[in-house]
């Protein structure tokens, strides 16, 4: 059966959400404080996926 997108939007509203200072105090992201403080510009909370992704995307990009 396939899912909705009101279904789709229930799933993401479940998931774990932290503040930057939160992640920054991590174990898991101690080795990225420098790259998630540059990044994360805002006051929103994030889950730990979206910020992995984030960092990530930073990591993989092209210097000039």
């Amino acid at each position: 059966m396939a899912k909705t997108k009101e279904t789709e939007v229930k799933d993401i509203s479940s998931v774990a959400t932290f503040s930057k200072e939160q992640i920054l105090s991590s174990d898991r992201f101690a080795n990225r404080q420098d790259a998630i403080n540059a990044l994360w510009t805002d006051d929103s909370e994030k889950s730990i996926e979206q910020v992995e992704n984030m960092v990530s995307d930073f990591m993989k990009g092209k210097v000039n």
